[in-house]
């Protein structure tokens, strides 16, 4: 609690780093959210801030926002966890949910061999109904890595889905 209301005071990017593994250990994912916010914003560089922010958001479904911070790390050489953009996707309001989609076409254009950002189109392609569409996108995933696990996991999925929706499983 001192830490979490020193903090944002102090303005300190130690303090406010020790604040945010803190609250993660503790799983105060609000208290964690805040913390690492502060982080990115007095040290924008930091990858492990960029990482942290990203995932604490996406974990709560807020993409659009993640996304940046992805961006962010990647562009610095880091890995970013694209995938996990697609968190919470359709609870999103349309105009939010088409922010995302349109930030991950630019993403895929930027990193066009990062298969974490194929397998976030093809979910998100896969939440909007778009079953053929994402499998598609998952070709190109398995042209860069034929053993891929979650691609292949999600690829089961949705020839699953076709086959349902076809009625072969009737």
């Amino acid at each position: 609690e001192n830490y979490k209301a020193q903090a944002p005071q102090l303005r300190d990017a130690g303090v406010s780093a020790h604040t945010t593994r803190l609250a993660q250990f503790m799983r105060d994912d609000n208290a964690a959210l805040e913390a690492s916010q502060l982080w990115v914003e007095l040290e924008p560089t930091q990858l492990e801030a960029q990482l942290t922010l990203a995932n604490l958001l996406a974990r709560q479904g807020r993409g659009p926002e993640a996304l940046p911070h992805m961006l962010a790390l990647e562009r610095a050489g880091g890995t970013a966890n694209f995938s996990a953009l697609a968190h919470g996707f359709r609870q999103l309001p349309p105009a939010q949910q088409e922010a995302l989609f349109s930030g991950v076409i630019e993403l895929r254009k930027e990193f066009p061999e990062s298969t974490q950002a194929m397998i976030c189109q093809a979910l998100l392609l896969e939440d909007m109904g778009q079953t053929k569409a994402a499998l598609n996108e998952l070709e190109d995933v398995f042209t860069i890595d034929p053993s891929q696990l979650q691609a292949i996991v999600l690829e089961v999925k949705l020839r699953q889905d076709l086959k349902q929706s076809d009625g072969l499983y009737d």
